[in-house]
């Protein structure tokens, strides 16, 4: 069996993008899809949740790829109605470039 045979999900990548308000606010916003990728989502395990926890972040999902995503934190995924905000860098786990591990939080529905 193949890292690649075990992504049974697909999921849309926004680029976040930084937007200035007329009184010089900025925020961010994620207009365009970046690209359709295959994963596999999962629930993050206890280990992974503390990993997070450690660097001051809130996950709820570990998101895996068979190659380098080129995501980036506040970028957002979606699959299907769920929306994931990036809260970390992908992680080439084994450094084989072979498997990228994706933290995430889910944080809406989307309609």
């Amino acid at each position: 069996m193949t890292i690649a045979s075990l992504c049974i999900h697909v999921v849309d990548h926004y680029t976040a993008v930084k937007a200035t308000g007329t009184a010089g606010s900025t925020a961010f916003t994620w207009p365009t899809k970046t690209a359709t990728l295959k994963c596999r989502i999962q629930p993050a395990s206890a280990s992974e949740l503390d990993y997070a926890r450690q660097r001051d972040t809130e996950i709820s999902h570990v998101v895996y790829f068979p190659d380098d995503p080129g995501i980036e934190t506040r970028d957002k995924i979606f699959f299907g109605s769920r929306t994931f905000d990036v809260q970390m860098k992908a992680i080439n786990t084994d450094e084989l470039n072979r498997l990228y591990k994706l933290l995430v939080l889910e944080t809406e529905q989307r309609q």
